[in-house]
């Protein structure tokens, strides 16, 4: 019996890891196609996917790492205290094939990263494609 017990424990372990990463590529994808020309091109072809926890003075390191005023570092880290204090960083390398502007399909390699705190779930403008935020995109993509 408690081998079964144990077996339905990791097998229901197995899922809700396949469907965290599922989630993270869905999000990713998204947020790939955002920055395409032709979006309707897109093709994923493959990904390998890293993660780790991360313990809270971790984050309050990588906070401290940004341009966030400490009022907004301090709202972070109270976020992160009132979900259970428990985070994750993901990172998605994603290998995809698109037409350029021209119509020539091309193969390109990006990396997708996000920071979860306790039970969030990655959304397309929450990840990082090649370091680079949404923000950081609409400023380049506005040069």
């Amino acid at each position: 019996m408690r081998r079964v017990a144990a077996a339905a424990v990791l097998s229901f372990a197995g899922l809700v890891q396949a469907y965290a990463a599922e989630q993270m590529t869905r999000a990713c994808e998204a947020a790939i196609k955002s920055r395409l020309l032709t979006p309707e091109s897109f093709k994923l072809l493959d990904t390998e996917e890293y993660s780790r926890p991360i313990s809270r003075e971790d984050y309050a390191q990588e906070l401290g790492k940004g341009i966030d005023s400490a009022n907004v570092r301090k709202a972070k880290l109270a976020i992160f205290d009132a979900r259970g204090g428990t985070a994750e960083y993901k990172r998605l390398t994603i290998r995809f094939e698109a037409m350029d502007p021209r119509n020539k399909p091309v193969k390109a390699l990006t990396v997708c990263e996000a920071t979860l705190i306790g039970d969030d779930q990655p959304e397309p403008d929450q990840v990082k494609l090649d370091g680079k935020d949404r923000t950081d995109w609409l400023i380049h993509g506005a040069r």
